[in-house]
């Protein structure tokens, strides 16, 4: 029969085992958890590696488009201009007051008078054609201003149509006919110069956009 202290020694015994144990157990435990963590944190990482990289993609994607928007716009800016200056030296052109080129030969003059009204229709005419299938790619307020300029360009038309001819029997109607055309380069050349500073400003903002 087991005396009292060889069972404290057995019991001593048992706990000691099962204390070693259990420190095993949790060792184990331990290190099975950190490779589990580490695995889930490389995971992590490769996730979130991937999710940076189309991002990045993405805004590459979206600079990309913006810069070819940007240039798309400034070409059709460019083609506008180009169209509004050629307008504005055939208008200029036309005979009006202070403007001292005359032909001595009253034939020839009339030749090249009607020239320079033939290249001021057709400015006017491309100038149209361009603004109308260019205008929903071009920003609004600058469109419009150039509308206001073609429409006074309209007005000179009508001007030529109504009273040129009118105009070579009658010193009434010549005068009026010449007053019509002053008030009309005066107004284009003075919405020329404010579409010019519109457009300037634009380009200079989008290109600042860029920049920054």
């Amino acid at each position: 029969m087991i005396n009292v202290k060889e069972a404290w020694q057995v019991a001593a015994a048992v706990l000691t085992s099962v204390g070693g144990g259990g420190v095993i157990v949790f060792g184990v435990s331990g290190f099975v958890g950190k490779r589990w963590a580490d695995r889930a944190l490389e995971k992590d990482r490769h996730e979130f590696s991937k999710l940076a990289l189309e991002f990045k993609s993405q805004l590459d994607r979206l600079g990309l488009v913006h810069e070819l928007r940007i240039k798309e716009e400034f070409d059709r800016l460019a083609g506008l201009w180009k169209q509004v200056a050629t307008l504005r030296t055939w208008f200029n052109s036309l005979p009006h007051s202070g403007f001292g080129v005359v032909l001595a030969d009253p034939a020839q003059e009339e030749q090249r008078q009607q020239k320079i009204r033939t290249q001021f229709s057709t400015a006017l005419d491309n100038a149209g054609q361009y603004l109308g299938e260019e205008a929903i790619f071009i920003p609004k307020q600058i469109a419009d201003s150039a509308n206001e300029l073609l429409r006074v360009g309209q007005l000179e038309e009508l001007n030529i149509i109504g009273l040129h001819d009118l105009a070579q029997h009658s010193a009434e109607v010549h005068q009026q006919y010449f007053k019509e055309r002053d008030g009309h380069i005066e107004a284009f050349n003075k919405g020329a110069g404010q579409l010019e500073m519109m457009m300037r400003e634009h380009v200079r903002g989008e290109r600042s956009k860029e920049i920054s």
